[in-house]
């Protein structure tokens, strides 16, 4: 099997985010998250996130994102702007 360079690779970075609201507050939330996509689309490493809802918890939301970028450029841009407290 052939090896691939590791200067050729490129990083591939997923991130899963766990958020809870108030059920009365899906609909706002839905339309801020609406309005954020565009600029999450806009950044050179962003390639996908998955926004997932659960079905028996209406408030209960999963983000899947990923990005093409290492863990220490995740926390060197992305954690600054993050508008949330990460939780143990």
């Amino acid at each position: 099997m052939a090896q691939q360079s590791s200067s050729s690779t490129v990083p591939n970075l997923i991130v899963q985010v766990k958020i809870t609201i108030a059920p009365s507050d899906v609909a706002e939330f839905s339309k801020q998250v609406a309005i954020l996509y565009p600029q999450l689309e806009a950044e050179p490493e962003f390639n996908f996130i998955e926004m997932l809802q659960k079905a028996d918890e209406p408030g209960v939301f999963c983000f899947i994102e990923s990005w093409s970028g290492t863990l220490e450029w995740f926390h060197e841009v992305c954690v600054p702007c993050l508008f949330f407290t990460i939780s143990p």
